[in-house]
């Protein structure tokens, strides 16, 4: 075999490691293709409502502790609605978007057997308890749905960039491969071929990884 053939083989191996990178990425981003699908029929007997949930919070040491806990609580509560949507919904909302679907919010505190056995146990104290009525209206869902369009542009552009930074990593080893073949006139090139796999493998190990942790 001629030194020419065997200066390309490297370079052949490194192009289609690189053709594969790109046909998986291409295959991987369906994952981020923004929803076109609709959002769930309203409740029956009304044409706003899509969705509606009771939460009670946890007994706490005043009123804006059990507020934030039971905000908490609704909070799991929508998360885990919009991830039994079809296909889930890879956005999340915070804890301020949750704040806006509150309707009917009462506070509470120790009261009847439960307040003395309470109060018998750790003294008397000033506990409260917050109720939250959450509604996810058409509007509301409307932006849920709005944003998550834009979360999954915007991480299919953060994809193709990586995808594109392992390919160029890929050429640039193409090319490091063959200025230093031609350098040293063919007497390392079993020592530059491994250099060569052992980049390419790394490369590909890390955008393997990466889309295995993303898919």
């Amino acid at each position: 075999m001629s030194y020419t053939l065997r200066k390309r083989e490297p370079i052949v191996l490194l192009s289609v490691a690189a053709l594969v990178l790109l046909a998986t990425a291409a295959r991987a981003q369906e994952f981020w293709k923004p929803r076109t699908t609709k959002g769930p029929a309203p409740l029956r007997g009304s044409e706003e409502v899509l969705w509606s949930v009771a939460v009670q919070g946890s007994f706490k040491d005043n009123e804006d502790e059990a507020r934030d806990d039971a905000l908490d609580k609704a909070h799991a509560q929508l998360l885990a609605y919009l991830q039994r949507q079809s296909p889930p919904v890879q956005w999340t909302p915070g804890i301020d978007f949750v704040k806006k679907l509150v309707r009917d919010e009462s506070v509470t505190g120790l009261e009847g057997d439960v307040g003395k056995e309470f109060a018998d146990r750790v003294g008397p104290r000033p506990m409260k308890r917050v109720r939250l009525r959450l509604v996810l209206g058409v509007r509301e869902h409307e932006e849920i749905l709005r944003r998550d369009r834009e979360f999954r542009v915007e991480q299919r552009q953060v994809f193709l960039l990586k995808v594109l930074g392992a390919i160029m990593g890929l050429l640039a080893l193409v090319a490091m491969y063959v200025r230093l073949e031609d350098w040293t006139k063919g007497y390392y090139t079993a020592m530059l071929r491994l250099a060569a796999a052992s980049g390419a493998a790394a490369i590909l190990a890390a955008a393997g990884a990466w889309l295995f942790h993303l898919l």
